[in-house]
């Protein structure tokens, strides 16, 4: 049974226990450790701020995500037909593969197919091997003129902050008050309603945190 109101251990908080230890394992604490002069004490104090980070992260990621593949696949749908995309020759073969993978698991329908693709599928439509694609469809996901060049690497650079974020990596050594930035930026390229919804969610406690990182 659950019991309310059980005491919280106050002098459990900073203590850096052999079981914990062992949840956190030492390589992964060098990370931290390194950062902090050897304090174990710091280093769970920064780990864990790490960790809030990347869940303030999430709802803009998750944001990013969403608008990115329902703006390209509208994009592609419009100019290439709404499921015919998906064997379009235009498509890298790897891609091909992919949605036909996809498909061959239980996506049954083009919504459902377009869901279960993943971030890396939706940026990799915007290498330069996709040029072609790119000047037929894909720059119609953009309200604002821009290059397949520079979107592309921004894609990217997100897709890397939401692959460290989402396995648990350390982020240290990223500009993650820039990176928002940068994301806020793509979303508003796409959906500025998108950007507008992020900014007012995530923007006061997200900034703050970053703010608040330990020595």
């Amino acid at each position: 049974m659950y019991r309310k109101n059980l005491p919280v251990r106050t002098d459990a908080v900073n203590q850096v226990t052999p079981s914990l230890d062992m949840a956190l394992s030492g390589p992964r604490m060098r990370t931290y450790l390194r950062a902090t002069g050897n304090c174990r004490e710091k280093a769970l104090a920064l780990h864990r701020w790490n960790g809030q980070a990347g869940a303030l992260f999430h709802y803009p990621i998750q944001l990013f995500e969403l608008t990115l593949r329902n703006s390209v696949s509208a994009a592609l749908s419009s100019r290439l037909g709404e499921d015919r995309w998906f064997t379009s020759d235009l498509l890298p073969q790897t891609s091909r593969d992919l949605i036909a993978k996809t498909q061959a698991e239980g996506a049954k329908t083009a919504p459902d197919t377009i869901a279960r693709l993943s971030l890396g599928f939706w940026v990799a439509l915007h290498h330069k091997r996709c040029a072609e694609l790119w000047r037929r469809a894909t720059h119609e996901a953009y309200t604002v003129k821009l290059s397949q060049k520079i979107v592309g690497s921004r894609l990217n650079e997100l897709k890397k902050l939401r692959n460290r974020i989402a396995h648990h990596e350390p982020v240290l050594r990223y500009e993650l008050a820039q990176l928002y930035s940068d994301l806020l930026d793509a979303v508003s390229w796409m959906n500025p309603a998108a950007r507008d919804e992020i900014e007012a969610v995530s923007t006061p406690a997200l900034m703050s945190h970053l703010a608040a990182r330990p020595a």
